[in-house]
Parts: C-alpha cells; structure tokens; sequence
C-alpha cells in the first residue's frame, strides 16, 4: 500500500501533467468558439433584420477573449510546474529511475510507451517508477 507521502508526491508531479492536458482542452475550446464566430460572421447581413448575428458575434468574441486568458493563465503555471518538477526529477541520482520519471511526468509517456522504449516489461517499469517516487523531493510538495 502506498504511503500518503508518496501519494502526494505523484499527484505534485502529475500537475504538470495534468495542466499541459487543460491547455489543449482549452485550445480545442478556442478552436470551437473560433469556428462560431467564423460562421456567424459569414452569415452576418450588413442590413439589420433583427435576427442576432451581431449578438452571436459578440458572444463569440468575448468567449473567445476569455478562453485565450484562461489558456495564458494555464500556460504559465505549467511552465513554472514543469520547471519545479524537472529539477526535482533531476535530483534523482539514479538514472533509470530519472529516465522513467521524465519520460512519464515530463513527457507524458504510458508505462507502456516506457517499456517499449528502454526494452524493460511494463511492471519492471512500474517498479521502479515506486522506488523513483521514494527518492523525490521538492518544497512545494504538500
């Protein structure tokens, strides 16, 4: 069973993971807010008939104005994670075990990907994943 300071170490290290995932949800979101307004200004007619293009137009720019905030806000702190958890991940003396840990924190690598990549099966992977986790250390990490 894993301890609760591991347990708090892995999910310190997959923010960075997990914020990198909310710039591209955000980003298709932009792309979907983009198409919108793209659509409702093709069909805007230059001749008020009341029919809200200009109101649909608006509503898209301003949720596209907020997304690409929102997007900015994420892509700073996951630089700034990424920064963090690179360093503690260096720390690591072992290098297999900092391998394992970059290519799955930093990367966004599977255990399998892993694998398949250093010629190790999925659980030799997962093992010393464990033991990699025991040897991080970091301030931030609650």
């Amino acid at each position: 069973m894993m301890d609760k300071e591991q347990e708090q170490k892995k999910a310190w290290l997959r923010e960075y993971r997990l914020s990198m995932e909310r710039v591209r949800s955000l980003a298709e979101e932009l792309r979907r807010w983009q198409d919108i307004a793209e659509k409702a200004t093709q069909s805007f007619d230059p001749v008020p008939t009341g029919g809200g293009s200009s109101d649909r137009v608006g509503n898209a720019a301003a949720m596209i104005a907020d997304i690409q905030k929102e997007i900015e806000q994420e892509i700073a702190f996951a630089k700034k994670a990424r920064k963090e958890r690179a360093q503690a991940i260096s720390a690591v003396q072992n290098p297999r075990y900092r391998a394992v840990l970059q290519m799955y924190y930093i990367g966004g690598m599977s255990f399998f990907k892993i694998s398949c990549v250093l010629g190790k099966s999925e659980r030799n992977i997962q093992d010393i994943h464990r033991k990699a986790i025991k040897q991080i250390e970091g301030e931030n990490i609650d």
